[in-house]
């Protein structure tokens, strides 16, 4: 009787063993899967203002030449002159910040 016990016994031990190691391991595997599935939501999320960086610059690039050619026009009353005395320099010099002044920075 005890040669048909004694490998039941062992059988059985190594059965619940076996088992332990499955339930540790399917733990550990839904552990992982909920930091994938949190890192994987933080990913998106960066992508996402990626994303929306990328169409701010493209409007800001799209937008600058049209800037820069109001200012240009904006200011082509006060193109640079051929100044000699201080008088007309200082009085060019007060004509630009009048002109930034009436813009209303």
């Amino acid at each position: 009787m005890n040669l048909v016990v004694l490998p039941l016994i062992s059988l059985g031990i190594a059965l619940l063993s076996a088992l332990g190691g499955l339930w540790h391991y399917h733990k550990k595997a839904t552990l992982y899967e909920e930091r994938l599935k949190i890192a994987q939501e933080h990913l998106d999320h960066q992508n996402a203002q990626i994303k929306k960086l990328e169409l701010d610059w493209e409007t800001y690039n799209a937008q600058k030449p049209l800037q820069l050619k109001s200012i240009a026009q904006h200011y082509s009353h006060l193109q640079s002159q051929d100044l000699k005395t201080c008088t007309e320099k200082l009085d060019h010099a007060t004509q630009l910040l009048e002109a930034f002044k009436r813009v209303g920075h």
